[in-house]
């Protein structure tokens, strides 16, 4: 581990989760309810989709770490949060749909049903 890779995955966390506080309220919706309900395992698929996790703490890395996750973050993170919240509302479903999203959060197997989702 490096200094380097430690403020690259701070910096992307912070940029990930400005995104997310920027995402328009109808985003937040029904099921969208996901999105304040666990915003770091938004603000997490984003980034592991988006950055090279394996050269994160490579300080020879040629990657635009920086570029990167000032342009093209924001952008994935909404994706994230579209396609997450598309998978809750195919488990809530799943799962009868009749109970209260707000019943849900504390299950792990719904989380773990929501990531396993495509």
């Amino acid at each position: 581990m490096s200094p380097l890779g430690v403020v690259r995955s701070v910096k992307a966390y912070e940029a990930a989760r400005a995104a997310l506080r920027r995402l328009p309220a109808r985003y937040r919706l029904g099921a969208g309810h996901l999105i304040g309900y666990a915003p770091d395992l938004v603000a997490r698929e984003a980034c592991r989709r988006l950055l090279p996790v394996a050269g994160l703490h490579d300080e020879r890395s040629r990657f635009d770490w920086h570029g990167v996750i000032e342009r093209r973050l924001p952008i994935e993170v909404e994706r994230t949060a579209v396609d997450l919240v598309r998978r809750y509302a195919v488990v809530h479903e799943e799962l009868g749909g009749k109970q209260r999203y707000t019943g849900e959060v504390d299950r792990l197997d719904v989380w773990q049903a929501i990531l396993a989702q495509k």
